[in-house]
């Protein structure tokens, strides 16, 4: 709709779709409603250096945070990191805020990360 802003959120679908949909669509939605049932919370009060994503995959839900503004970084943490963290850390870079590392990946399990 020309003149309606692009809201975050669409301009995060975009990215995935002219970045080679490095997510599937269901995993998008699913780490988006993840998000917005918790935002509230995650936004109240001083902000949050780090949010950490456990057992976190392709790392979305993390990165949604720190587009969001919700965190300044995100910790993934999981014992195999797939393909797909690749592809999203690259069509969602633009929208990750101006850390120097806004994303740091633990490839270890879960036991020995924490």
């Amino acid at each position: 709709r020309e003149g309606v802003p692009e809201t975050l959120r669409a301009k995060l679908w975009r990215a995935l779709a002219e970045n080679g949909q490095a997510l599937k669509p269901k995993e998008m939605r699913e780490s988006c409603a993840f998000y917005d049932a918790v935002r509230k919370d995650a936004r109240r009060g001083e902000g949050v250096d780090v949010v950490v994503d456990v057992c976190g995959g392709h790392g979305a839900l993390g990165m949604l945070f720190v587009a969001h503004g919700a965190a300044k970084r995100a910790l993934i943490i999981d014992q195999l990191r797939p393909t797909s963290h690749r592809g999203l850390l690259h069509a969602w870079g633009p929208f990750l805020g101006a850390e120097k590392e806004p994303t740091t990946y633990d490839e270890r399990p879960l036991q020995v990360a924490l």
